[in-house]
């Protein structure tokens, strides 16, 4: 099986700006008793995601619903087109969106819900087929997977990623 490993914080963070904007909101809630309730994805995400680099669309990969992106990918992930990938997006004239994109090489971002996405950049975990099955007739419909008002659930979701340490 395939295991993820922590990130570890380093220089060659600089490439990925979007990683920089993420770890300044991180900074600026250190400390501070009362974090936003989004801070656990942020924190997530910065610990165990990836870069993805966003491409023109592959043919057969028409762009979906507006303002889907978690269904969208979830349907997709589930056709077994691509592998789920939630995360954030961010592009050169926007601060990062919590998004949800797939990918079929865990480099390349397949966006089918955002225009133009070799215009953004990516930064996510991919999740298993069987999770996101899972979490889908779980809930009934696909929606994100990482909601931190859901506290447990997204304990539970993380303890079921395929990671090497969990820092």
């Amino acid at each position: 099986m395939f295991k993820m490993k922590k990130r570890s914080m380093s220089t060659s963070d600089d490439s990925y700006p979007i990683v920089s904007c993420l770890s300044e909101y991180l900074c600026s809630f250190a400390g501070k008793e009362r974090k936003p309730t989004d801070y656990p994805i942020y924190r997530a995400v910065l610990d165990y995601g990836l870069p993805y680099a966003g491409i023109k669309r592959p043919k057969g990969y028409a762009k979906m619903k507006a303002r889907s992106c978690f269904g969208n990918a979830a349907i997709l992930a589930l056709e077994e087109r691509g592998t789920y990938v939630e995360g954030f997006a961010m592009s050169f004239d926007q601060p990062p969106i919590h998004h949800a994109w797939i990918t079929r090489d865990e480099k390349h971002a397949i966006d089918i819900t955002l225009p133009n996405a070799a215009a953004w950049q990516y930064f996510g975990i991919s999740f298993p087929r069987q999770i996101v099955r899972e979490y889908v007739q779980r809930r009934g419909y696909a929606d994100k997977l990482l909601e931190p008002s859901e506290r447990a659930v997204f304990q539970e979701l993380l303890s079921k990623l395929p990671f090497e340490n969990r820092g």
